[in-house]
């Protein structure tokens, strides 16, 4: 049985509103931790919700217990949403033997001389260089292009700050804020909470020192051999098409030995990047893969109870892709609960289908593509049409524009 392990962050695109500071510590992405007496103003699309502006007529607020809420008193309810889904819920006997565990694991530390020398000046320069402009700046309003643009006597004070950080492991405390901006999910409703997912903003300076940092650890780990080979997420020239590519291939080769292979995806809850994994196992009956699937579905489950993880049995699906047409089916359990199957199921944005037809997935961009070239021709089209049209350079623009809005989801793995 092959196992295959994947990570892979959040893709979702920030959007530009007037939000305020969330006060405490907060992870860099994913479901931010909020206190209660938070009040961050909620954006969705770029418009906030309710922000108790009297002239705003389209104001979405927030159900909570039947009761209509915006402003504030919606940020509120956001706030506390936030915080339960960061929030693992264990009991003090099995979180002390959670931290016993880590004692028992964790070696005595190691000198390392890459993660113990000082931050060179080029080494600086060489970073700041490679960040991106136009970035949304965190609760200090620092924007990168500021970073960009320092002077000899600013680098010197940025380097001996960093290196006074990594001395000490020590922070500044703004560095450990965020701006929480809820961007809505698709297809879900506006007046729930749920349906919102959190974006934070933290500090540029405090990434820059991110970036190195981890610059540093990932050549450490790699010239050693550390990180799974399995793993794509977080690694340089992997991406997820890798992973796609071997995953498919496995389908293919089990089609063409006339045999058949059964996969499980299991969705653990409160994951913040990694949380994109398959394994699967292949064989001439789908009743032996069965069995060999369900040991280790068991030892997963066991891992989770023991780390104090929780996994969805609902979002946890398996599939079975074969050709043959007159076979069993082979159900899996986890916990004594029945896993649901599913058809086609979709693994890193790509929808798959038992038999391998890739029609789902077509349908599926396809229809993509075409909300997305509508919403461009409303929305771009005739704002631009007037001052480009005739001219090379309008002409480039709109098809570099039509690229990034409809072409680039066409070509997401289309290699495969």
């Amino acid at each position: 049985m092959v196992m295959q392990t994947l990570s892979y962050g959040y893709d979702v695109t920030s959007v530009s509103s007037q939000a305020e500071v969330v006060s405490g510590p907060q992870p860099r992405r994913g479901p931010p931790q909020a206190t209660g007496d938070s009040h961050p103003s909620c954006a969705r699309g770029g418009q906030t919700l309710n922000d108790d502006n009297p002239k705003r007529d389209n104001n979405t607020a927030i159900i909570c217990n039947g009761v209509a809420k915006s402003g504030k008193r919606a940020a509120d309810v956001l706030a506390k949403q936030y915080k339960s889904i960061s929030t693992i819920e264990i009991d003090t006997n099995k979180a002390q033997e959670v931290k016993e565990k880590i004692k028992e694991i964790k070696k005595p530390a190691s000198h390392i001389d890459i993660m113990e020398e000082r931050i060179t000046p080029q080494e600086l320069r060489k970073n700041i260089k490679g960040l991106k402009k136009k970035k949304s700046p965190g609760p200090d309003g620092i924007l990168t292009d500021m970073i960009k643009h320092l002077g000899p006597h600013a680098l010197s004070t940025l380097l001996n700050l960093f290196n006074n950080s990594w001395r000490t492991g020590c922070v500044p405390e703004v560095w450990k804020e965020a701006h929480i901006i809820p961007i809505h999910k698709k297809g879900k409703s506006k007046t729930d909470p749920i349906s919102y997912q959190p974006i934070s903003l933290i500090s540029c300076v405090g990434k820059l020192l991110e970036k190195i940092i981890n610059k540093r650890l990932m050549y450490h780990l790699e010239t050693n051999g550390i990180i799974s080979p399995t793993q794509s997420g977080f690694r340089k020239n992997k991406t997820t098409e890798d992973q796609l590519t071997y995953f498919v291939q496995n389908i293919e080769n089990a089609f063409q030995e006339k045999k058949s292979m059964l996969t499980i995806t299991p969705y653990v809850k409160h994951t913040v990047h990694a949380d994109d994994f398959a394994f699967w196992s292949t064989a001439e009956y789908a009743t032996t893969a069965k069995v060999r699937v369900q040991a280790t579905v068991d030892k997963v489950f066991k891992w989770s109870q023991d780390w104090g993880l929780t996994i969805n049995l609902n979002k946890t699906v398996t599939t079975k892709f074969s050709s043959k047409t007159k076979e069993r089916d082979a159900t899996l359990t986890m916990n004594g609960q029945h896993l649901p199957t599913e058809d086609t199921p979709t693994f890193l944005r790509i929808t798959l289908d038992k038999r391998l037809t890739w029609k789902p997935h077509i349908q599926k961009i396809n229809q993509k593509a075409i909300r997305r070239s509508q919403i461009m021709k409303k929305t771009v089209w005739h704002q631009v049409k007037s001052k480009l049209e005739n001219t090379e350079a309008g002409l480039s623009r709109l098809h570099q524009t039509s690229h990034r809005i409809c072409i680039t989801c066409l070509e997401y793995s289309s290699n495969i």
